[in-house]
């Protein structure tokens, strides 16, 4: 007797995870990413050997998420609570799903955002960091001008080649997008820059902040920020940031007006009560 063939079923995941416990979200032969232990624990869930899972940002080694996207079709008739429950007493620590949700059959977690909110922490402690959040932050004990910073980055914001902040690793020849709404914020001894845009490059955001910091040394004006973005020539840019004090704090899926995420400001209050 054949056996009845379990329907398709387009599975959203919401989950967070710690980049520094993992080499990016991606998965890479023989080292553990984000994408592989979810991977392994989906199959081990579902029974399926081939799954392809679809998140929407592609974090490197050491970025952090709040609100990663996934995309996955099973073949698994296992209700979502129990799915969210399943997965995250399989998972290693530092990952933690948060939601799950049925999508149509068309929708995929990378291709269908519309926008992403990014934030960097930087440090400015003059005797170091906490070991509790060290992970987090780009400790850099060096003054800044938060000021300087906020006005150099209204220059990222609108449509435009971003090929000054573009990656080498990174080969496409489309290097136009769109950034909606940046700001530079001082808590205490951290300063946060936060940016919600389209799409980004590789290695966009932190190439971003590497400029910013420059600014906020004092070493360039804003305007020659601005100067370094409009001749689009990478080897003018300073260099990057570290990864670990970048978070993907939300994907958008709707067109609209994009606001920080909360999540954002509720993080930036747990870097600065640290002991």
């Amino acid at each position: 007797m054949l056996k009845h063939k379990l329907p398709m079923r387009n599975i959203e995941l919401i989950l967070s995870y710690t980049g520094h416990l993992f080499f990016g979200w991606q998965i890479q032969p023989k080292l553990p990413t984000v994408q592989r232990e979810l991977n392994i624990a989906l199959a081990r869930l579902t029974g399926q050997k081939a799954l392809r899972t679809i998140g929407a940002s592609r974090t490197d080694t050491g970025v952090h998420a709040h609100d990663q996207h996934v995309s996955v079709q099973i073949q698994n008739p296992i209700p979502l609570e129990k799915i969210v429950y399943a997965l995250n007493r399989m998972l290693p620590t530092g990952i933690h799903i948060l939601s799950a949700a049925e999508r149509d059959s068309e929708f995929s977690a990378r291709y269908n955002a519309r926008a992403k909110h990014y934030a960097y922490f930087i440090n400015l402690n003059r005797h170091g960091v906490a070991p509790f959040i060290s992970p987090f932050v780009w400790n850099d004990r060096r003054p800044l001008d938060q000021v300087a910073m906020g006005v150099a980055a209204q220059h990222f914001v609108g449509t435009r080649s971003f090929r000054a902040l573009q990656s080498s690793r990174d080969h496409r020849t489309q290097t136009r997008t769109t950034i909606h709404r940046v700001a530079v914020h001082r808590q205490g001894d951290l300063i946060c820059f936060e940016v919600i845009g389209r799409h980004f490059l590789y290695h966009m955001v932190r190439n971003m902040v590497g400029g910013l910091i420059k600014v906020g040394r004092g070493e360039w004006s804003p305007e020659e920020l601005g100067q370094g973005l409009d001749r689009g020539d990478r080897r003018d840019m300073p260099k990057i940031a570290p990864a670990s004090g970048l978070h993907l704090f939300k994907v958008f899926y709707d067109e609209g007006t994009y606001d920080f995420s909360p999540e954002s400001a509720r993080f930036r209050d747990f870097l600065t009560s640290a002991p």
